[in-house]
Order: C-alpha cells, then sequence, then structure tokens
C-alpha cells in the first residue's frame, strides 16, 4: 500500500488501490469533491468530503482511501494545506 501526501499533487496510483492519504501539516486538512467537475472525485472509498488528521508528535494523521478502478485524471480540493486556498487546488491524481 502506498503512501500519498494530502497536500502534493499530480501523484499516481493504480485502479482500484488502496492508499493511505497522510497529512504532515499540525493542522486537520479537508478533503473535497470539485465543484463545478472536472476534475472528477478519484476515490470510491470514501464517496464523499473527508478529513485528514492533523499530525501529532512526529506521527502523521492518515486515511485511508480506495481509487477508482477506471484511469484517468482526476482531483480534489484541500483545506487546510500550507499555501491554501491560492493557487493549490485541485490537486490532480493519475490512475494507471
Amino acid at each position: 500500500m502506498a503512501d500519498k501526501n494530502v497536500c502534493s499533487s499530480s501523484w499516481q496510483g493504480q485502479r482500484g488501490e488502496t492508499i493511505t492519504l497522510k497529512n504532515d501539516n499540525p493542522n486537520p486538512v479537508t478533503v473535497s469533491p470539485c465543484t463545478p467537475t472536472p476534475p472528477d472525485w478519484p476515490f470510491t472509498s470514501p464517496s464523499g468530503a473527508f478529513g485528514v488528521p492533523a499530525k501529532v508528535g512526529s506521527t502523521p494523521g492518515t486515511v485511508q482511501v480506495t481509487l477508482k478502478n477506471t484511469p484517468g485524471t482526476y482531483g480534489y480540493n484541500t483545506k487546510g494545506c500550507p499555501g491554501d486556498p491560492k493557487d493549490v487546488n485541485p490537486k490532480t491524481v493519475i490512475i494507471t
């Protein structure tokens, strides 16, 4: 299982793969679908907006997500990442 930083963009995953999104920031990060689409939501689970807990000590907050089974370019918005919201949304996810 791969780990991906929730605040990074242009990361790749394999279709149907379960990935751990990690948050290295001292505050929680909210992940939400892009409105309007495209890009479309990349995950089958969770199926809607969710939060990634803040880093505690040296331990990043994590949430497991499952990528869609259809290859393509997808995306999501974040709130709480450094530099949000200027020019950092949407985060791009490439499913292969």
